[in-house]
């Protein structure tokens, strides 16, 4: 999550920048576990990448 680097220097920017990026895991974790654990060994830019792709089936679909 490169928790460890600074974005800004900001407390209240930074502790904002962490606390999504903690929601943003815990989410993840959450969704992997709903889909049966199958999605509990991708890589982040796996993930990434499935979400993107998942965002543009639905407004794909949403247009038609």
């Amino acid at each position: 999550m490169n928790a460890g680097h600074l974005r800004t220097s900001e407390f209240l920017a930074n502790a904002a920048l962490f606390q999504c990026a903690v929601l943003a895991y815990n989410l993840l974790k959450w969704m992997a576990l709903l889909t049966g654990g199958a999605a509990q060994q991708w890589e982040v830019k796996t993930m990434r990448l499935w979400l993107i792709r998942v965002a543009g089936k639905l407004t794909k679909e949403a247009g038609s």
